[in-house]
């Protein structure tokens, strides 16, 4: 098993380590970095500034608003796309004080961009194939666009704010000891604590899951957006979770970007165990299962996943369960045999339609999957990324149940 110590140590060298050359002596290309950032920056204020372009054309020049009508019109779509510019750079400079004053418009904006661009296009696309036009048919179609997405919006963050369901699971396992059936594990996953989501987020999600008595707590990663120096704070109410074998945590994406070192640092001080690539036995009525967790799957140049270091020297039949952020790693993870994997990061999409853009990425979507002997849950995420809007998507504090196969229903 990894020392968790030396794999700290190696995570702080890794993160905090800038080469002063190359391998040849020469210097790096910082200036060719700026420039792709600047690049991007320039592609996204464009296709920004297209996209309300687009908006002001269907919504206020097609339906010919007049007056005071297309003067409120035009400065809401010009205000509200400034916002999605303004917040991020606010943000940054001034902390989640001022970026929240700005972040619940600017994300909820940024959501109803999508599904105007989504609904406006579909109803081209319709309008083309009928051979419908004129003024009256331009006024009908932009009052049923924004009543469609304004209800679409509404009941997306009517499902995104509000305190996660918990669901249910009970996952048959092969070779489960029947002196562990009915062990029970909480897991919440992507809570993104950050400007948006906040201490009492936190305090009522852990309320929650204490009052489910269960056996252990997996975190499975994106705890977090934000640096501890602006955000350390929100994560306090974590430090009351309690379970019989306690809580576990592994680092997602998020935290990474975050800053691990430190966050993984913050974790430990609420009583949580961190475990990067390494695992601890439990033992449950005389029973010892295991509990592993691995770094994030994608982020191999900072600290990569090592399954080797996590699970080597376990026998076959013995229970497991792993605990790492991105379902990728099951693609290698039930090759060692693991009982159970449990992770998160894709929101299941989060927003309808793109749980099929995920799906590019990963068949590891949503819900239980199962491969030879292994299975993996892939949770929806507790809280949200981006807009705090969920679509066909509801966040879920998970209560897993795992049963020997030999006494399932």
């Amino acid at each position: 098993m990894a020392n968790e110590a030396e794999a700290q140590a190696s995570m702080t060298q890794t993160e905090t380590a800038r080469p002063s050359g190359r391998p040849d002596g020469s210097r790096p290309k910082h200036g060719r970095s700026m420039r792709s950032i600047f690049l991007a920056l320039g592609i996204f204020t464009a296709v920004l500034f297209l996209a309300h372009r687009y908006f002001y054309v269907r919504l206020v020049l097609d339906p010919q608003l007049t007056g005071i009508a297309k003067s409120l019109a035009t400065a809401f779509i010009a205000v509200a796309g400034s916002l999605i510019i303004a917040h991020p750079l606010l943000d940054r400079r001034f902390g989640p004080s001022v970026g929240q004053v700005l972040g619940w418009p600017a994300h909820f904006w940024l959501a109803t961009c999508f599904y105007l661009l989504l609904t406006l296009g579909l109803s081209d696309l319709a309008l083309l194939i009928a051979g419908l036009d004129g003024l009256e048919v331009m006024r009908q179609r932009a009052w049923t666009v924004v009543g469609v997405v304004s209800a679409v919006m509404a009941l997306g963050a009517y499902s995104g704010m509000r305190l996660p369901r918990v669901k249910n699971v009970d996952v048959a396992l092969p070779d489960w000891p029947k002196a562990l059936d009915g062990f029970r594990i909480a897991q919440l996953s992507d809570v993104h604590i950050g400007t948006l989501i906040g201490k009492r987020f936190a305090a009522r999600v852990t309320e929650r899951v204490n009052a489910l008595s269960p056996d252990a707590i997996a975190i499975t990663g994106d705890l977090v957006d934000g640096s501890i120096e602006h955000i350390g704070d929100r994560v306090e109410p974590f430090g009351k979770l309690r379970a019989r074998h306690g809580a576990y945590f592994v680092t997602g994406n998020h935290d990474y970007y975050s800053g691990a070192v430190s966050w993984c640092d913050r974790v430990r001080q609420l009583g949580i165990t961190v475990l990067r690539n390494e695992r601890v036995a439990v033992d449950h009525d005389g029973e010892r299962l295991w509990i592993a967790g691995v770094d994030d799957y994608m982020l191999r140049r900072r600290s990569r996943a090592d399954l080797d270091a996590a699970l080597g020297g376990l026998r076959e039949t013995d229970p497991v369960v792993l605990l790492a952020h991105n379902p990728l790693t099951f693609e290698d993870a039930h090759k060692h045999g693991v009982s159970l994997q449990l992770s998160g990061h894709t929101h299941g999409g989060q927003m309808w339609p793109f749980t099929w853009l995920v799906r590019l990425q990963t068949r590891f979507v949503a819900g239980l999957y199962k491969v030879g002997r292994s299975q993996l849950y892939v949770s929806l995420g507790t809280g949200y990324w981006g807009p705090p809007v969920r679509v066909l998507a509801p966040a879920e504090i998970t209560l897993l149940t795992l049963r020997s196969s030999s006494t399932a229903s």
